[in-house]
Order: structure tokens, then C-alpha cells, then sequence
């Protein structure tokens, strides 16, 4: 852990975007204790009060929204929902696909290759047409979000986690444990699941800021999350009626969307270099190479 946070404190780009992330987590646990409920409530007088007008209290810097709600209150409202949804999505799938992805690549068996062609039939769908399928079906709400997305979202991590499982079994130590005695159960969950994690971490990283997206645009479609619940999905969906009179009703909470992804993803690239000792090694190879230049150019 600790020599995680020196290589993050040295690339700046990942700092920046960590703490970003910190910061808008912080905010959502947060938000039921900040935000006073008359913010969330409608309030005619105020319908579509631009920004940086101060004179209803800081809560409007960004202006109201259609019913005259704050637009401030319902992005760190709205924060909650979506984080929560992304974080119950990620989190099931990487959980999901890792242990098929690693029971399939550690045995030759038949059913081995029976799940991974269920698992290609299950990519070969299109996640977001099965996604408006089943919700448009069924009904949306945050729960059912989260179960469909997963279900979209498995597949990924069950071939990352295979792909590893497949090279790991190969390496000595694997079969000198094998000669040992050792069970499945024990290779798995000593030797092939902490080798595989880091790679898993960085697919993570990276799937949280895609199914952010794509909540965000099922629910820009209709068919997402629904009122009384708030997502920035939700309020782009509301918003972009208005973009002629009151941009600001969405352009808000897709910036927000927009810079979460971009950090997500950043903090993503990251972690795969930093638990890589080959792209690690190149990387500090081409941050060296400018520094050098700079030197002899100095010096010259």
C-alpha cells in the first residue's frame, strides 16, 4: 500500500483524478446531512434561475432547474444514487466473473468450455438493446439497474479473469503445488486470485466509468432510473427540453458525468501500469528520455 501511494503521488494526472473521485464519494455519504429537504422541493418563483445569482443563498450558484429546485442540492443528491448504482454493478460483476473466469481457465473439463460459450453468446448480445429489453419489460428501478448492468458487465470480467487464470497455471510454482499436493480450491484462491486482482482492479476502474455511461444513458432514454429517485442521467433527461432557454439544466450534471468518467478512467490506466513491472519499467524508460533532452539542451 504503501508504495501504491508513492507511485500515485508521483504521477500528478492520477493524483488529481483520485482525489477528485474522493472528494465526490465524500459528498454523496454526505448528502443527506447538507442538503436541507426545501432544496429538493418545487418552487415556481425560482424555475429557471441562472447561474451565479447569490441572491437566494449559495445553494443556487448554478441556478434552478424546471420546478425552481436547486441544481447544486440535486447534483450532490443525485451523486448518490449514481455512484451507488455504479458501485453495486461493478462490484457484483467483478465478483461474478472473476470466480467463473478463474474456475474456467484453472480446469480442462468440458463444462470449462461449455461456460465460456455461454459466456460468448452472453457478449454477443448487444448490453444496452438487452438492457432496454429487459427493463422496458420488467419496469425500472435502481435495484433492476443494477442486476441488468451486471448482467451485461459479467462476461468482461470473466474473460479477463480466464485470460489470467491461463497464463498463471502455466508458471512453476503453480505446478511444483500441483506436485505438492495442493487442491484446486488452494490454487485458486492462494496462487491464481491475488495474481489476477490487479488486473481485475484496473478492468474495474475502467467499467465503472462505461456503466456510469450507460446508466446514465438508459435514463436519458426513459427507461432508467425513474422519479422520486434523482440521477445525472435523470436530470439530462430533464434538462435537455430546456437547452434553448436553460442550458444550464443539463449542461451541469453532464459535465459532472463527463469528468467522473475521465477520472475513472485515468485512475484506471494508472493502477494497470502501476501493478505492471513492464509498463512500469517503460513508462519511467520514456519519462526519462524528455529529462535527458531537456539536460543536454540546457547544457548545449
Amino acid at each position: 500500500m504503501r508504495q501504491m501511494l508513492g507511485r500515485l503521488v508521483h504521477d500528478k494526472a492520477a493524483l488529481v483524478a483520485a482525489l477528485y473521485l474522493l472528494a465526490v464519494v465524500v459528498v454523496a455519504l454526505v448528502a443527506p446531512l447538507i442538503v436541507d429537504a426545501s432544496l429538493m422541493r418545487s418552487n415556481l418563483r425560482l424555475r429557471h434561475l441562472p447561474p451565479l445569482h447569490f441572491d437566494h443563498g449559495w445553494w443556487y450558484v448554478l441556478g434552478g432547474d424546471a420546478l425552481g429546485r436547486s441544481m447544486l442540492a440535486r447534483l450532490v443528491v443525485a451523486a448518490r444514487t449514481t455512484l451507488a448504482i455504479s458501485f453495486a454493478t461493478v462490484s457484483l460483476s467483478l465478483v461474478i466473473g472473476a470466480a467463473i473466469g478463474l474456475v474456467a481457465g484453472l480446469s480442462n473439463a468440458w463444462w470449462s468450455t461449455a461456460i465460456m460459450r455461454a459466456i460468448d453468446v452472453l457478449m454477443s448480445i448487444p448490453s444496452l438493446l438487452l438492457a432496454m429489453v429487459v427493463l422496458f419489460v420488467i419496469g425500472a428501478s435502481p435495484p433492476v439497474v443494477v442486476m441488468i448492468l451486471t448482467v451485461t458487465r459479467i462476461p468482461i470480467f470473466a474473460r479477463t479473469a480466464r485470460g489470467q487464470a491461463l497464463e498463471i497455471r502455466e508458471r512453476p510454482f503453480v505446478s511444483a503445488s500441483r506436485v505438492m499436493g495442493a487442491s484446486s480450491l488452494h490454487l485458486l484462491v492462494r496462487h491464481m486470485a491475488p495474481l489476477a486482482l490487479p488486473t481485475l482492479f484496473s478492468v474495474a476502474a475502467l467499467e465503472f466509468a462505461q456503466v456510469m455511461l450507460a446508466e446514465s444513458t438508459l435514463t436519458f432514454l426513459g427507461i432508467g432510473v425513474q422519479p422520486p429517485d434523482v440521477t445525472w442521467g435523470l436530470m439530462v433527461s430533464d434538462g435537455q427540453r430546456y437547452l434553448a432557454t436553460a442550458w444550464w439544466s443539463a449542461l451541469w450534471p453532464g459535465l459532472v458525468i463527463a469528468s467522473i468518467a475521465l477520472a475513472a478512467t485515468i485512475l484506471g490506466n494508472w493502477f494497470q501500469v502501476a501493478n505492471d513491472p513492464v509498463l512500469r519499467a517503460r513508462s519511467a524508460r520514456k519519462s526519462r528520455v524528455p529529462a535527458a533532452e531537456s539536460k543536454v539542451a540546457s547544457n548545449a
